[in-house]
């Protein structure tokens, strides 16, 4: 291999090393977190299994009248699900990039994510907050029909029916949010166990056809 202008050039034993700033080595593996599971960025769901891409500097050995290349200094290592990894390698040229987790940057370690917060969490802060304003909307509005010309009479009428919206509300809308999330987060449960479920058999499937036909393992995209 000619290199033109490398930036060092020495030797180890027998061994000649060269070296560039603009030699690198890229590698994707699939990883087990040995059942203690991590979040990812950009999914709710906790991984036991995801894929990691890591970038390091290289440098170029010869020796024995062959090349090879080490690894030298680190500079990123990120992890992905398999999905936006499916989606990485399926989709070149579209839309602004795929979703990503960093994990090591220039050699350090990057702080983990959190767990999401729920999604049933999240729709009961938004009805209660919801509900909240409306309760203020209806003390306006009792407060401008105090203020109007209508009759004593007509003005408790109103008043009567604003009121019996607003225990309506007070009563039922937090038990009816609650109840939805509920169903919400039981059917988020067995969305996860049934896309899970789908991945493991996919690809125990290919891989078992692959081993019979004896062919490199690859994904048919149907």
């Amino acid at each position: 291999m000619n290199i033109e202008n490398p930036t060092i050039k020495g030797t180890d034993g027998d061994d000649t090393i060269t070296t560039h700033p603009s030699f690198a080595q890229i590698k994707a593996s699939r990883v087990s977190a040995s059942g203690r599971g991590i979040h990812l960025y950009d999914s709710d769901f906790k991984y036991n299994h995801f894929i990691t891409i890591e970038i390091n500097t290289s440098e170029l050995r010869r020796g024995l009248n062959r090349d090879w290349h080490r690894e030298r200094d680190h500079i990123v290592e990120l992890a992905m699900t398999e999905s936006q990894w499916a989606t990485f390698v399926s989709s070149l040229n579209v839309g602004s990039g795929v979703p990503c987790t960093l994990q090591n940057l220039n050699g350090k370690p990057v702080p983990g994510l959190p767990a999401p917060k729920k999604q049933n969490e999240q729709f009961d802060y938004e009805m209660l907050d919801l509900l909240k304003e409306t309760l203020e909307d209806m003390k306006t509005l009792r407060q401008q029909i105090e203020e109007s010309s209508l009759s004593k009479s007509k003005k408790a009428e109103i008043n009567q029916t604003a009121d019996k919206i607003t225990r309506e509300l007070e009563k039922n809308l937090p038990y009816v949010a609650k109840s939805f999330g509920q169903h919400m987060e039981n059917m988020f449960e067995k969305a996860k166990q049934e896309i899970h479920g789908y991945i493991g058999s996919t690809l125990q499937r290919i891989g078992i056809r692959s081993a019979q036909e004896q062919k490199p393992f690859q994904i048919d995209h149907e």
